[in-house]
Protein backbone atom coordinates (compact mmCIF):
# COMPACT_ATOMS: atom_id res chain seq x y z
CA UNK A 1 0.00 0.00 0.00
CA UNK A 2 1.24 3.64 -0.89
CA UNK A 3 1.04 6.35 1.03
CA UNK A 4 1.41 10.05 0.06
CA UNK A 5 3.91 12.49 1.54
CA UNK A 6 1.45 14.39 3.10
CA UNK A 7 -0.62 11.45 4.89
CA UNK A 8 2.90 10.87 6.36
CA UNK A 9 4.24 13.99 7.69
CA UNK A 10 0.07 13.91 9.20
CA UNK A 11 0.90 10.59 10.82
CA UNK A 12 4.57 11.73 12.05
CA UNK A 13 2.68 15.24 13.68
CA UNK A 14 0.16 13.35 15.26
CA UNK A 15 2.89 10.82 16.72
CA UNK A 16 5.16 13.84 17.91
CA UNK A 17 1.56 15.58 19.85
CA UNK A 18 1.00 12.50 21.50
CA UNK A 19 4.52 12.01 23.11
CA UNK A 20 4.05 16.04 23.74
CA UNK A 21 3.14 16.62 27.72
CA UNK A 22 -0.44 17.13 27.77
CA UNK A 23 -1.62 20.61 28.57
CA UNK A 24 -3.28 21.37 32.11
CA UNK A 25 -5.04 24.20 34.03
CA UNK A 26 -2.66 23.12 37.07
CA UNK A 27 0.70 24.06 38.18
CA UNK A 28 3.60 21.41 37.33
CA UNK A 29 3.48 20.02 40.68
CA UNK A 30 -0.02 19.10 40.45
CA UNK A 31 -1.16 21.85 42.52
CA UNK A 32 -3.07 25.17 41.60
CA UNK A 33 -1.20 28.32 41.14
CA UNK A 34 -1.21 30.05 44.17
CA UNK A 35 -3.26 33.72 43.78
CA UNK A 36 -0.79 36.48 44.37
CA UNK A 37 -2.63 38.53 47.57
CA UNK A 38 0.29 39.79 49.70
CA UNK A 39 -1.60 39.33 52.46
CA UNK A 40 1.00 38.32 54.86
CA UNK A 41 3.50 41.12 53.16
CA UNK A 42 5.28 43.04 56.08
CA UNK A 43 4.00 46.53 56.30
CA UNK A 44 6.07 49.86 55.58
CA UNK A 45 4.83 52.31 57.48
CA UNK A 46 5.10 55.96 56.61
CA UNK A 47 4.76 59.68 57.27
CA UNK A 48 1.38 60.04 56.08
CA UNK A 49 -1.87 60.03 58.13
CA UNK A 50 -3.66 58.60 54.78
CA UNK A 51 -2.91 56.35 52.32
CA UNK A 52 -4.51 56.66 48.44
CA UNK A 53 -3.94 54.26 46.26
CA UNK A 54 -5.32 54.64 42.68
CA UNK A 55 -5.23 52.55 40.05
CA UNK A 56 -6.13 54.25 36.40
CA UNK A 57 -5.19 50.93 34.07
CA UNK A 58 -7.95 50.42 31.48
CA UNK A 59 -7.87 47.55 29.57
CA UNK A 60 -9.80 49.01 26.94
CA UNK A 61 -7.34 51.64 26.10
CA UNK A 62 -4.62 49.49 23.84
CA UNK A 63 -5.91 46.72 21.86
CA UNK A 64 -2.64 45.16 22.34
CA UNK A 65 -2.45 44.97 25.39
CA UNK A 66 -2.38 41.82 26.78
CA UNK A 67 -2.20 42.16 30.55
CA UNK A 68 -5.44 39.93 31.23
CA UNK A 69 -4.24 37.30 29.58
CA UNK A 70 -1.47 36.72 33.29
CA UNK A 71 -3.27 34.33 35.94
CA UNK A 72 -2.83 38.00 37.96
CA UNK A 73 -2.56 40.91 35.46
CA UNK A 74 0.30 43.33 36.74
CA UNK A 75 -2.01 46.15 37.99
CA UNK A 76 -3.93 44.03 40.49
CA UNK A 77 -0.24 42.41 41.39
CA UNK A 78 0.53 46.05 42.40
CA UNK A 79 -2.45 47.23 43.19
CA UNK A 80 -3.08 44.62 46.32
CA UNK A 81 0.75 45.02 47.01
CA UNK A 82 0.40 49.37 47.42
CA UNK A 83 -3.02 48.13 49.42
CA UNK A 84 -1.56 45.54 52.32
CA UNK A 85 2.94 47.47 52.23
CA UNK A 86 2.16 51.26 52.35
CA UNK A 87 0.71 51.98 55.43
CA UNK A 88 0.16 54.65 57.56
CA UNK A 89 2.17 56.10 60.42
CA UNK A 90 3.08 58.93 62.36
CA UNK A 91 2.85 62.06 60.09
CA UNK A 92 0.25 64.09 58.47
CA UNK A 93 -0.97 64.33 54.87
CA UNK A 94 -1.92 61.81 52.26
CA UNK A 95 0.60 59.59 50.50
CA UNK A 96 -0.38 58.89 46.79
CA UNK A 97 0.47 56.41 44.89
CA UNK A 98 -1.09 55.21 41.42
CA UNK A 99 -0.83 53.38 38.70
CA UNK A 100 -1.14 55.60 35.82
CA UNK A 101 -1.24 52.51 32.62
CA UNK A 102 -0.05 49.15 32.20
CA UNK A 103 0.86 47.57 28.82
CA UNK A 104 1.80 43.92 28.04
CA UNK A 105 2.67 42.79 24.55
CA UNK A 106 2.87 40.26 23.44
CA UNK A 107 5.55 38.97 20.48
CA UNK A 108 5.90 35.14 18.83
CA UNK A 109 9.78 34.13 17.31
CA UNK A 110 8.31 30.87 15.51
CA UNK A 111 10.52 27.91 14.34
CA UNK A 112 11.45 27.44 10.31
CA UNK A 113 10.20 24.01 9.54
CA UNK A 114 6.44 23.14 9.03
CA UNK A 115 6.76 20.11 11.38
CA UNK A 116 8.08 22.02 14.12
CA UNK A 117 5.66 25.16 13.46
CA UNK A 118 2.78 22.31 13.63
CA UNK A 119 4.27 20.92 17.23
CA UNK A 120 5.69 24.63 18.56
CA UNK A 121 8.88 23.57 18.58
CA UNK A 122 11.56 26.00 19.19
CA UNK A 123 8.70 29.03 19.47
CA UNK A 124 9.46 31.41 21.67
CA UNK A 125 6.54 34.12 23.08
CA UNK A 126 8.09 37.17 24.18
CA UNK A 127 5.88 39.65 26.75
CA UNK A 128 7.23 43.03 27.43
CA UNK A 129 5.28 44.93 30.36
CA UNK A 130 5.62 48.43 30.87
CA UNK A 131 4.07 49.91 33.80
CA UNK A 132 4.25 53.77 34.33
CA UNK A 133 3.85 54.95 38.11
CA UNK A 134 3.52 58.23 39.89
CA UNK A 135 4.02 58.22 43.89
CA UNK A 136 3.57 62.18 45.84
CA UNK A 137 3.35 62.89 49.57
CA UNK A 138 0.09 66.29 50.07
CA UNK A 139 -0.05 69.07 52.32
CA UNK A 140 3.50 67.76 53.54
CA UNK A 141 6.12 70.87 54.09
CA UNK A 142 8.97 68.07 52.91
CA UNK A 143 7.84 67.07 49.58
CA UNK A 144 4.53 69.66 49.27
CA UNK A 145 2.55 68.64 46.25
CA UNK A 146 5.46 67.41 44.51
CA UNK A 147 5.03 63.96 42.04
CA UNK A 148 7.56 61.42 41.70
CA UNK A 149 6.89 59.75 38.27
CA UNK A 150 9.07 56.71 37.23
CA UNK A 151 8.29 53.31 34.79
CA UNK A 152 9.66 49.82 35.90
CA UNK A 153 9.89 47.73 32.68
CA UNK A 154 10.67 43.86 32.85
CA UNK A 155 10.48 41.46 29.24
CA UNK A 156 9.87 37.50 29.59
CA UNK A 157 10.21 34.80 26.41
CA UNK A 158 8.62 31.40 27.38
CA UNK A 159 8.92 28.45 25.02
CA UNK A 160 6.14 27.59 23.42
CA UNK A 161 6.33 23.90 23.85
CA UNK A 162 5.80 24.17 27.71
CA UNK A 163 2.38 23.40 29.11
CA UNK A 164 -0.15 25.42 30.13
CA UNK A 165 0.59 25.10 34.05
CA UNK A 166 4.35 25.88 33.16
CA UNK A 167 3.74 29.15 31.30
CA UNK A 168 1.42 29.99 33.88
CA UNK A 169 3.68 29.41 36.37
CA UNK A 170 6.40 31.34 35.11
CA UNK A 171 4.04 34.25 33.66
CA UNK A 172 3.04 34.49 37.53
CA UNK A 173 6.84 34.42 38.63
CA UNK A 174 7.06 37.53 36.26
CA UNK A 175 4.54 39.41 37.50
CA UNK A 176 5.82 38.89 41.08
CA UNK A 177 9.08 39.95 39.67
CA UNK A 178 7.67 43.03 38.25
CA UNK A 179 6.05 43.90 41.59
CA UNK A 180 9.64 43.30 42.96
CA UNK A 181 10.69 46.19 41.02
CA UNK A 182 7.89 48.64 41.71
CA UNK A 183 8.85 47.53 45.91
CA UNK A 184 12.10 48.73 45.19
CA UNK A 185 11.80 51.58 43.56
CA UNK A 186 8.47 52.95 45.90
CA UNK A 187 11.35 52.02 49.25
CA UNK A 188 13.80 54.28 46.95
CA UNK A 189 11.58 57.10 46.65
CA UNK A 190 10.26 57.37 50.50
CA UNK A 191 13.81 56.41 52.06
CA UNK A 192 15.39 59.55 50.03
CA UNK A 193 12.43 61.65 51.35
CA UNK A 194 12.82 60.53 54.86
CA UNK A 195 9.25 59.65 54.96
CA UNK A 196 9.73 55.65 56.35
CA UNK A 197 8.88 55.75 60.01
CA UNK A 198 9.93 52.24 61.01
CA UNK A 199 13.10 50.98 59.71
CA UNK A 200 14.36 47.66 58.95
CA UNK A 201 12.30 46.61 56.22
CA UNK A 202 13.74 44.83 53.40
CA UNK A 203 12.55 44.88 50.05
CA UNK A 204 11.00 42.04 48.88
CA UNK A 205 12.25 39.38 46.60
CA UNK A 206 10.34 37.57 43.88
CA UNK A 207 10.06 33.89 44.69
CA UNK A 208 11.50 31.40 42.20
CA UNK A 209 9.06 29.03 40.46
CA UNK A 210 8.87 25.38 41.13
CA UNK A 211 8.87 22.97 38.60
CA UNK A 212 8.19 18.86 39.03
CA UNK A 213 10.16 17.24 41.23
CA UNK A 214 13.32 15.92 39.48
CA UNK A 215 13.18 18.10 36.45
CA UNK A 216 15.41 21.02 35.85
CA UNK A 217 13.68 24.54 35.58
CA UNK A 218 13.62 24.78 31.98
CA UNK A 219 15.65 28.23 30.72
CA UNK A 220 13.82 31.58 30.31
CA UNK A 221 14.93 34.89 28.64
CA UNK A 222 14.66 37.39 30.71
CA UNK A 223 15.59 41.30 29.74
CA UNK A 224 15.91 44.84 31.75
CA UNK A 225 15.58 48.15 29.86
CA UNK A 226 17.07 51.48 29.61
CA UNK A 227 20.81 49.54 29.83
CA UNK A 228 19.58 47.42 33.02
CA UNK A 229 18.16 50.19 34.91
CA UNK A 230 14.78 49.17 35.47
CA UNK A 231 13.20 52.64 36.42
CA UNK A 232 13.13 56.25 34.86
CA UNK A 233 12.46 58.90 37.65
CA UNK A 234 11.36 62.75 37.43
CA UNK A 235 10.91 64.90 39.73
CA UNK A 236 8.27 67.73 39.29
CA UNK A 237 8.87 70.21 42.28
Amino acid sequence: MKYSGKFLLSVMALAVLAAAPACTSQTVSGKPLAELTYDHIQPLYVSAENIDVVDNYNPSADPRDVSSRFPTPPDIAVRRWAERRLQPGVGTGTLKFVIDSVTAYETGTGPQGTLERWTKQGGLTKYDVVMKLSLSKQTDARMGNSQHSFNVTRSVSIPDNWSIAQREAEMQRFVEEIVSAVDSAVMDVLSSESLITVTGVSPIAPATPTYGAGSAAPEVGREQHQNGEDLQSSYNH
